[in-house]
């Protein structure tokens, strides 16, 4: 098991984006091993490569449908803005790029 408060930094990179993890046991882990004013950097795909028109197409393909869901990333990126405000995070930003969003926010243990 990892000591509380013993590490400065918490990346986890499309982890969030699974349905079968459970966001809110995420986060209060990340908030329990992080020293006070810590990182967390969480990375949500928002995209996908279309291999036949070679370039990067926006949205999430929901498994089995095959259909793209232009705001389930987005989606997700507020859900977990919401969840890292109630455990006591701050200073939250939001980096969107072609295919990932980005989320910071540090612990505060004050």
């Amino acid at each position: 098991m990892i000591e509380d408060n013993s590490y400065e930094l918490y990346v986890s990179l499309r982890t969030y984006n699974s349905s079968f993890f459970d966001i809110k046991e995420g986060i209060k882990e990340a908030y329990r091993v992080l020293k006070n004013n810590s990182v967390a950097i969480i990375s949500i795909s928002n995209g996908f490569l279309n291999q036949n028109e070679k370039k990067i197409i926006p949205g999430i393909i929901i498994p089995k449908l095959g259909f793209v869901d232009l705001y389930r990333g987005i989606d997700i990126v507020k859900n977990l803005s919401n969840i890292l405000t109630e455990y006591n995070f701050k200073d939250i930003e939001i980096t969107p790029t072609n295919g990932e969003i980005y989320i910071s926010a540090k612990a505060n243990k004050e």
